[in-house]
């Protein structure tokens, strides 16, 4: 069993949404990539609203196959929520370049207590 996780490196807002993106990744991840064992990282370009959520996405650096690819930016709006940046004191629309790392990674187990 191989459990698949997207690692952002970017300020998303605390654990829950790390976790949350993690969890879209497992569900987005192309089924031929898992059996073939790929892993790329595919970067987009995003423009954080004042609110912190994706506004606009486009990949910015091709992970080199399109099944990561068209799905980068699916993640990025579903699961993606930022700080926002602030001006004079109001939150407000930035962008942000984000790698999003596909893994597939075996599944561990943890032991019994």
């Amino acid at each position: 069993m191989y459990r698949t996780t997207v690692a952002a490196a970017c300020a998303l807002v605390g654990s829950a949404a790390s976790a949350r993106a993690q969890n879209a990744i497992a569900s987005d991840y192309p089924p031929q990539a898992i059996a073939e064992r790929r892993e790329r990282v595919t970067k987009v370009d995003v423009l954080i609203g004042a609110d912190g959520l994706v506004k606009k996405c486009a990949v910015q650096s091709s992970s080199g196959s399109t099944d990561f690819d068209e799905k980068a930016c699916i993640v990025a709006f579903r699961s993606f929520k930022f700080t926002p940046a602030r001006e004079n004191g109001f939150a407000v629309e930035s962008t942000k370049i984000v790698p999003i790392r596909w893994e597939v990674r075996k599944k561990t187990t943890n032991p019994a207590p």
